[in-house]
């Protein structure tokens, strides 16, 4: 969950943009990104994304990319706040 910062979220958009593409390479995979009802409420956050991983190993080298370190400018005025949740157990309601 993601709350824009200074640069609101078109400064949040231009921060994802640049490092969403870099997921693949550390086997990540956006799988859904929406802005959710009452976005515009303090508590809300601006954006959602669920993203997988082929293992945590590749989430973690994802975090130490050096050209998402190097974005770590961009990325205070464009995200305020982050709350990520990790779970490696993926339920099936499917029927």
């Amino acid at each position: 969950m993601l709350h824009a910062g200074a640069d609101g979220v078109a400064g949040l958009r231009r921060y994802e943009s640049a490092v969403l593409p870099l997921l693949s390479e550390h086997g990540g995979k956006l799988l859904s990104a929406f802005v959710p009802e009452g976005h515009d409420q303090t508590d809300c956050p601006d954006e959602i994304h669920l993203i997988e991983f082929q293992s945590r190993q590749g989430l973690q080298s994802y975090r130490q990319d050096e050209r998402v370190l190097a974005l770590a400018g961009q990325r205070s005025g464009a995200v305020m706040s982050t709350v990520t949740y990790v779970s490696e157990q993926l339920l099936d309601y499917c029927c």
